[in-house]
């Protein structure tokens, strides 16, 4: 340490030397400096004139305000004129004096500036390499003790619900925390007042509650606002065992703090917010892979039933709904519903009952319950699994190849068309939706079909879908396609539904989950 002052002391001794030299070329009086590299506290400037020096007519501390750097002292010349006035001599330079004091005063002033911005520069660099908020937090808190003179620094965090602040940071390590390391803002702390109404100082002295905020054995403590663009984030505190009021110097360091805490936990948030983000997607991705586009099965040639059907989603996972699953006799059970809502809590009450519809026509032996039974025990367990404003439409049904025939039920799902020939009938709905009443009752109908027949399932997104002329397409647009392509194969068919429909939709941005089954008897 003594070295570094007297490398201090010489770097700034060197100026005042010269000043000296130039006085005494001037004057013909010796002016000169004497360094001084003790790290001393300058002394009282009401002194300074006094000769202290044996030798020196007149002399003068000189100081940059926190360290004394030498004297400055007049020495009598070998011949000593008595013409010369020193009392003239002296005058002038207690002058020099006072200009050469509070030149070192500024010039220590902007290096102790440029160290403090060096060294935060520094910081914020270190900072940006640095994922770990904890040991950023950390390292800023250490500066805000090093750039200034407090003794202690600590960090409260604001919880989300903005009901309290908790301890998250102190420096140094081992030191005794303040008493409250909790704060529920129903108590209104000091921070409460910082965060609304900007920085603010808490004196022992002079605040009767001071001891629940303050650390034991210290005196003063100043709490800082650290917020970003979004809100309050926390407090800085910083902690002083002697009385004083803050310089302005260590006020704007603590600001400059302050604000590069917010912005390292803002950047922690949202680096966070990223990852999880990224898991989400990553599960989105993986779950879409069970939500099969292609939905038609390969089935017998024998069966003479063709089938074209697609089911997208608006998002990576949706709620629409569309099984087609074989069965013995055959029989083909087709279900095609839709949940409420989109995405994920669609996509959650969809394969409740996929996965129960799939349990149901499970049966070794090859029987399975009428589409009546099999919509209310669906219901019935949706209702317990889901709260009330997750439901789902569905028509189920069977179709039997042999009786050229198509049992089924709708639970407040779109209406299916049924297409012979010119004629085209809508299947009639049953019951409300399956998972609002558990004791729902449903009924069932039966279709007969014959060679040429087509049966044409669909979700709301298709019937719903608006132009730009804010138009939908309605069951109305299916029922042209239908008309117009009779006698045409069922993927004939379903492509012409999907063309027409691109082209209804052409220059909109409307999106939904969309479900689209074609079923024909050849």
């Amino acid at each position: 340490m003594q070295a570094a002052l007297r490398a201090a002391v010489s770097d700034g001794a060197d100026w005042i030397t010269g000043i000296c030299r130039r006085f005494s070329d001037a004057t013909g009086w010796l002016l000169e400096f004497v360094p001084c590299a003790t790290g001393e506290a300058p002394s009282d400037p009401d002194r300074e004139g006094e000769a202290e020096d044996y030798g020196a007519l007149w002399s003068a501390e000189i100081d940059d305000g926190e360290r004394v750097l030498g004297r400055m002292r007049i020495v009598a010349p070998d011949e000593f004129d008595p013409e010369w006035s020193f009392t003239s001599i002296g005058a002038l330079a207690e002058v020099l004096a006072r200009m050469v004091r509070r030149c070192a005063t500024m010039q220590h002033a902007l290096e102790t500036r440029a160290r403090e911005v060096s060294t935060l520069v520094d910081i914020g660099r270190s900072l940006s390499r640095d994922d770990d908020p904890r040991q950023a937090l950390g390292q800023l808190l250490r500066a805000a003790c090093q750039l200034t003179r407090f003794r202690a620094a600590a960090f409260f965090l604001l919880d989300p619900l903005v009901q309290r602040l908790q301890l998250r940071g102190v420096h140094p390590g081992p030191f005794d925390s303040p008493a409250s390391t909790d704060r529920p803002l129903r108590q209104h702390p000091p921070d409460l007042r910082a965060l609304t109404g900007g920085r603010m100082t808490l004196d022992r002295r002079e605040d009767d509650r001071s001891a629940d905020w303050l650390p034991p054995g210290m005196a003063l403590g100043v709490c800082l606002p650290v917020q970003s663009d979004g809100g309050p984030i926390g407090t800085l505190w910083v902690y002083d065992r002697r009385r004083r009021e803050p310089e302005d110097r260590e006020l704007h360091v603590l600001d400059s703090i302050a604000a590069q805490i917010a912005a390292v936990l803002e950047r922690s948030v949202l680096l966070r917010e990223s990852a999880v983000q990224h898991r989400l997607k990553q599960d989105l991705l993986v779950a879409s892979e069970f939500q099969s586009r292609d939905v038609v099965p390969e089935l017998p040639a024998e069966w003479n039933v063709e089938l074209a059907g697609l089911c997208t989603s608006r998002w990576e996972i949706g709620g629409d709904l569309c099984e087609i699953i074989p069965l013995a006799g055959d029989r083909l059970l087709i279900a095609v519903g839709d949940a409420s809502g989109d995405s994920i809590p669609a996509a959650l009450v969809m394969s409740a009952v996929r996965g129960a519809l799939r349990s149901l026509a499970d049966d070794e032996d090859g029987r399975v319950e009428s589409p009546a039974a099999i919509a209310a025990r669906l219901n019935r367990a949706l209702c317990r699994i889901t709260p009330a404003h997750q439901f789902m439409s569905l028509v189920c049904g069977v179709l039997d190849v042999r009786e050229r025939s198509f049992a089924y039920t709708n639970a407040g799902h779109p209406t299916p068309l049924h297409a012979r020939g010119g004629a085209i009938v809508p299947l009639e709905s049953h019951g409300m939706l399956l998972g609002i009443l558990p004791d729902a009752a449903y009924a069932a109908s039966r279709s007969a079909l014959s060679p040429g027949d087509l049966l044409v399932f669909y979700s709301d997104g298709v019937t719903e879908a608006m132009s730009r002329r804010q138009q939908m397409f309605r069951s109305e647009g299916i029922a042209g396609v239908l008309r117009s392509r009779r006698g045409d194969s069922a993927r004939a068919v379903h492509d012409a539904i999907c063309a027409e429909l691109s082209e209804h939709m052409l220059g909109s941005d409307d999106a939904d989950d969309r479900t689209l089954l074609v079923v024909r008897m050849t």
